[in-house]
């Protein structure tokens, strides 16, 4: 089974040599391997005040683990995953 998880995404901006992060959506195949990555940054959302108070508890575990750089990932094969990333 595939999955998804909030991560920190180290950045360098090309014009100025600036480092800076942003946390994005990441997905998984079933080894575990990153098969995606969403294209901008994600923002907190919820339907509700509960909702949003959930996600914001999501972005926040992104944290808890080491950033990625993108040139860095060792890309798994794509399951089957029906979307833009």
């Amino acid at each position: 089974m595939s999955h998804w998880n909030y991560r920190a995404i180290r950045k360098t901006c090309p014009k100025t040599g600036e480092v800076y992060f942003q946390i994005h959506e990441v997905h998984y195949n079933k080894a575990g391997e990153i098969t995606g990555v969403s294209t901008t940054p994600s923002i907190p959302q919820g339907s509700d005040e509960k909702e949003l108070q959930s996600d914001l508890s999501l972005l926040n575990l992104a944290l808890d683990k080491p950033a990625l750089v993108l040139k860095d990932i060792v890309w798994g094969e794509k399951e089957n995953v029906n979307d833009t990333l």
